[in-house]
């Protein structure tokens, strides 16, 4: 009610400023929108920096792969697939590389060659490809949904460690598969249904690794950009950062500093909040792998 009355008073008050113009702009018929809503986001405060800054260290990773391409460094890479990732994601992917685009709720299959797009129905747990048919394969921020059901997939409380082991199975030998989950600390994981499963690096690593993947290409931490809601973190070389790039590291290393750095951002928007019990923040665990042959 409150929207129709707003857009009644908006409507009457363009018109009398329109009469008002002297027939200067730049159209003078005016007709009524029988929805009556608005669209009112909240800017950049409703602005994702961490999908932002997974999509774009994979936009880097894939424009580094399409150099070496078209430097015929690499064979020539017909079609790459996506599994589950936002539409931003995959139409930046066609930049560089015509994308097939696997979707559970896609009614029927179809092709925008000039976008370089095809979206195919289809659930990560059962892929509809053969063996070994793509050179890359993503999924950013989607296999912590898989079998949860909220995306019109199927219940499988086993989603998430199959649907890994359908991307290696498609994936090229020598393939790189590029990932984002939401991560925690070892001691804070759990699956909240339907929304989403919240691992730790290392049970994610493991995953990993029992799915057949090898050979990290690429391992970061993201997280919102640290600024003053973590004052511990002030004079940090991180401060103001939104990826930390885990180089040079043991795979013990990373879980211990993952867990570290959670534990200081959560005690910071704790002692931000009257909400003592507040268990997680958003951060991400971006990696790049490859299967072997």
């Amino acid at each position: 009610m409150k929207d129709k009355e707003r857009y009644k008073t908006n409507f009457e008050s363009f018109v009398e400023l329109l009469d008002s113009c002297n027939d200067q702009a730049s159209i003078l018929k005016v007709v009524k929108n029988d929805d009556a809503s608005f669209y009112l986001n909240g800017g950049v405060d409703d602005f994702d920096v961490i999908y932002a800054q997974l999509t774009r260290t994979a936009q880097k990773i894939l424009s580094n792969i399409k150099t070496l391409e078209i430097n015929k460094e690499v064979e020539k890479i017909d079609n790459i697939l996506d599994v589950g990732s936002d539409f931003k994601h995959v139409l930046a992917c066609t930049t560089f590389f015509n994308c097939f685009c696997l979707d559970p709720v896609v009614n029927d299959n179809k092709t925008f060659e000039d976008l370089g797009i095809s979206f195919f129905r289809g659930e990560a747990q059962k892929i509809p490809f053969k063996n070994n048919y793509f050179p890359i394969v993503t999924s950013l921020h989607a296999i912590e949904h898989f079998g949860l059901g909220r995306y019109g997939d199927t219940i499988d409380p086993l989603g998430d460690i199959k649907g890994l082991k359908e991307m290696h199975r498609v994936l090229k030998p020598g393939g790189i598969a590029l990932f984002g989950v939401p991560v925690t600390t070892r001691s804070r994981e759990r699956v909240v249904f339907n929304v989403e499963r919240l691992y730790s690096v290392s049970t994610f690593n493991k995953m990993l690794k029992d799915a057949g993947f090898e050979g990290s290409i690429y391992r970061s931490l993201v997280v919102p950009a640290i600024s003053g809601e973590f004052p511990s973190l002030k004079q940090s070389k991180f401060y103001n950062r939104s990826e930390i790039i885990l180089k040079n590291m043991s795979d013990q290393q990373i879980d211990d500093f993952v867990d570290h750095f959670i534990e200081i951002m959560i005690d910071g928007v704790r002692n931000g909040y009257s909400d003592p019990t507040i268990e997680h923040v958003e951060a991400a665990y971006f990696i790049g792998v490859k299967k072997c042959g």
